[in-house]
Parts: C-alpha cells; structure tokens; sequence
C-alpha cells in the first residue's frame, strides 16, 4: 500500500483547491440513513453500530468510534411514509438530549403541524466535527 503525500489538492482545470486537513475536517464522520417504521433497521450507515428505537418516534444513532468532543454539528432529514405524498416538508427531526453525547445521539421525528412525534420510512443523520 502506498501513500501520498500533498499539500494542496486541485481539480484538473487548476482550480477548486483544498489542503488535506480541509478535506478531513469537512467530510461527515458519522452518518447513518435508517428505516424508522415497525422493526428499526439501518439502511446505510458509516461509523455507526446501531439505531435503537426509544418509542413512536423517538431513536438513539450508536456510534461505532467516539466523537473527540460533543461540539460537531448533527444534520438531519426526515421523510414521511406516504410515497405519493411528494416533497412535502411537514415532518421534521431534532435532538431529544442536551447536552449531546460524545458516543450516541437521541433524535425524534415529528409532524411539524402539530408536533406529534410519529415514526418515518426514511430518516438520516450526518455528524461533522473532530474525533
């Protein structure tokens, strides 16, 4: 196995540069895309050893390797369960703990009209921050 060493990485047109360090500290860490309906199971996933489902709506994302400390930033989506609903925004995602967790974190979905927390097909998260 080799390895390179560079500076600064570019695309072919010379432009678009990053260092390695920019590249490392932006990528996601931890990112997972799950079905949250019935039994709970991981679609994808990367650094992540489990979802555990906590109640309707309400899932706690197990990391496989710890965060280094609990200021990263959680990015999460949210789809709801009717398929031919389309692009409709009514349903959300948050934390359900502060302060967050260096080894898991707790989300819930809910329905943004009345707040209700309620199970979704599709749902993800993304963590970026340092480990």
């Amino acid at each position: 196995m080799s390895t390179l060493k560079v500076n600064t990485i570019q695309d072919t047109g010379g432009s678009n540069s990053s260092t390695p360090a920019q590249i490392y500290e932006g990528r996601a860490k931890i990112w997972v895309t799950w079905n949250g309906i019935g039994t709970v199971s991981i679609y994808e996933s990367y650094n992540v050893s489990s979802v555990g489902d906590n109640g309707t709506g309400e899932y706690q994302i197990n990391f496989s390797a710890n965060m280094a400390n609990i200021n990263y930033c959680l990015a999460t989506h949210v789809r709801e369960n009717d398929a031919g609903a389309g692009n409709r925004s009514d349903r959300g995602m948050q934390p359900m703990r502060t302060p967050m967790q260096v080894d898991e974190v707790k989300v819930g979905t809910f329905n943004c009209t009345n707040g209700n927390l309620n199970d979704n097909i599709h749902n993800g998260c993304a963590i970026i921050g340092d480990m």
